[in-house]
């Protein structure tokens, strides 16, 4: 049964989600076909490699305005940069997913990435990337009409990045931005006073570029005078060097007719030296010649002896090296069989290997490929944040899968009477263990409530035990999975909220007090030592605003912060105590991001995260 639920659902989300991609052009269509083929071959032995063309792919669907299929593209991109720890990379693809966020009107997700992209830019200490995250924050909480969040955030933080970078042209748009939103809160004097101080960079910048724009014409008229100068004076030079010639040219012949007699005597003083240096040095070389003669001689006799020496002591070294030589001829021929064997045998290994590592390559792209396919599956399955916000407008649900797929599920639904029943479930294990047994939840949870009308929460924890164990047969086997939840029956009509938990608490806060509630110690599945598993219902009156929080162990199970350790409960109970009033929206993306810089950069996200709030009364 759960089997076929499962096909159905994934039939259902995949024909929902197919787009009709004629609009993209036939060899944009070959590139993205080519680019998956390079992503399974690339994905588990070159990571960096498989998310260029993940974003390659990603790049030609928000060309196209397919920008759900460009986000899921970006966010596999971005999931493997984050194992890899490519942190430029990492901040690109949280940027371009935050802008196609915003391009489909989702700014709330919007904002989520664009803040990630504002902490990591903030651990890089990147002043232009910090001001300009800044100013992308700010105008996206302008499209959502918020303009004193607008105002806030440039005021306080915007005009500080800029004027630290120290670009006047930024400071001149930050100070334009603020003009704008001022003007549509209704705020003229804020409005006008900006205004003024933008004209005033803006009349700045005009001037030093019509500044900058004169110098440059003065500097090539100068250039060009002096080129014309230069070129004068080089005419001028050479013309006097051609009249000092003319000049010199009388007088350079007259001296050559007085030297021509005094080089005729010359020549024969210089004959008659020369013959006399030649007889002397061939007296010279007749008495060198006789030295080396008799130097020769003794030289030839010493030689002579040390050749006999030199033979006889070869010979004997011969005949040593010889013996030596044949004892090592053999140790080598000995080592040289050993190696090829061992040779033989490394090849034999290696091409084992090789064969090994294929089938493993293979059988993983598989695998990942059926848990990409179970994503799908279990996204189609989970209701939208949307659908909770149309029961319950002042809500939220925070869901950070630590794999691919998920261990832990959120479920509501609304029951006879206008009652709102919802959950936040933990199940054992993580990846897909963990969502089939979410399936599992899933479906007992809508025959219980939906077609059994039971509504009351610890009566539905205790047929959901049941379902669960029989589900899995756990009276037969060993199997000892299950799942923890806090379980919650909203009746407005009467302001009270039911609960029932198995392990996991809920928390609630009014006129800024929190109350704690515990679960039973017991959860829904596993070992049964009692007779007949039963929970305990708690009823709370909510005749004023309050804020309900349930939510699973792995936001406060999570290690991070400068010591390594666990974010725990009660640092989580101060958190939500501190931001209980805000909107729920901005509650969600606080969360979000404390969670995201408790984690930092050198700690791994150990569990599924999921907590749901709302606002009732």
């Amino acid at each position: 049964m759960v089997y076929v639920i499962f096909v159905l659902a994934f039939g259902f989300s995949f024909f929902a989600n197919a787009q009709d991609k004629n609009d993209i052009p036939e060899n944009q269509q070959v590139a993205i076909a080519e680019s998956k083929s390079m992503v399974e071959k690339y994905e588990a032995k070159d990571p960096n490699q498989a998310t260029q063309f993940l974003n390659k792919i990603a790049f030609i669907y928000w060309e196209y305005g397919h920008n759900k299929e460009a986000i899921d593209y970006f966010k596999w991109s971005l999931s493997i940069n984050e194992n890899i720890g490519n942190n430029n990379a990492i901040t690109m693809i949280n940027h371009n997913i935050g802008s196609l966020y915003s391009d489909l009107g989702n700014f709330d997700e919007a904002l989520r990435y664009y803040y990630k992209t504002l902490e990591i830019r903030k651990l890089k200490k990147d002043k232009e990337g910090i001001a300009s995250a800044w100013l992308t924050i700010a105008d996206t909480y302008s499209k959502t009409k918020q303009y004193a969040k607008a105002v806030e955030i440039l005021e306080n933080d915007g005009l500080k990045a800029v004027k630290e970078l120290g670009n006047e042209e930024l400071i001149r748009n930050c100070y334009g931005r603020l003009t704008e939103n001022y003007e549509k809160m209704g705020n003229a004097e804020k409005s006008i006073q900006y205004f003024k101080f933008f004209t005033m960079l803006d009349q700045n910048l005009r001037k030093e570029t019509e500044e900058e724009n004169q110098r440059k014409v003065l500097e090539a008229q100068l250039k060009t005078k002096l080129a014309e100068a230069e070129r004068i004076a080089k005419e001028g030079e050479l013309l006097n060097q051609e009249k000092k010639l003319v000049a010199s040219e009388t007088e350079v012949q007259k001296m050559a007719r007085q030297s021509k007699e005094q080089q005729k005597q010359l020549v024969i003083f210089k004959q008659k030296q020369d013959n006399e240096r030649l007889a002397k040095e061939k007296l010279q070389k007749e008495i060198e010649l006789d030295k080396v003669v008799q130097r020769s001689l003794i030289g030839g006799l010493a030689f002579v002896f040390l050749l006999v020496f030199i033979a006889t002591y070869a010979y004997q070294q011969k005949k040593k090296a010889g013996i030596k030589l044949s004892l090592q001829n053999a140790e080598i021929t000995h080592q040289k069989e050993e190696i090829l064997t061992q040779r033989n045998s490394m090849e034999k290994q290696s091409q084992e290997l090789q064969k090994a590592y294929h089938e493993a390559s293979e059988a993983n792209t598989k695998i990942k490929g059926s848990i990409n396919y179970a994503r799908r599956i279990q996204d189609s399955m989970l209701p939208d944040e949307e659908a909770l916000q149309a029961l319950i407008p002042e809500s939220f649900i925070l869901f950070n899968p630590r794999d691919i797929v998920s261990g832990d599920y959120y479920w509501f639904a609304e029951a006879e009477d206008k009652k709102i029943i919802f959950t936040a479930a933990d199940c054992t294990g993580h990846g897909v263990p963990g969502a089939l047994l979410t399936m599992i939840g899933f479906n007992l949870l809508n025959e219980i409530v939906q077609n059994r009308h039971i509504t009351e929460p610890h009566l539905i924890l205790k047929d959901l035990h049941k379902g669960v164990r029989k589900a899995l047969k756990q009276e037969e086997t060993e199997n000892r999975d299950g799942m923890d939840l806090a379980i919650c029956t909203w009746k407005p009509q009467e302001k009270i909220l039911e609960y029932a938990g198995a392990n996991n608490p809920l928390i609630i806060i009014q006129n800024n007090e929190l109350q704690y509630f515990k679960a039973d110690k017991h959860a829904i599945g596993g070992v049964q030592k009692e007779q007949e598993r039963l929970f305990t219902k708690h009823e709370i009156l909510i005749d004023q605003h309050t804020a309900v929080y349930t939510f699973s162990d792995g936001y406060p199970d999570q290690f991070g912060g400068e010591n390594g350790k666990k974010f725990g409960i009660k640092v989580l109970k101060e958190l939500l105590l501190e931001i209980h009033q805000k909107p729920m929206r901005e509650q969600k993306e606080i969360l979000d991001v404390t969670m995201y810089k408790w984690k930092g950069l050198h700690h791994k996200q150990i569990d599924d995260i999921l907590i749901m709030g709302m606002k009732l009364g």
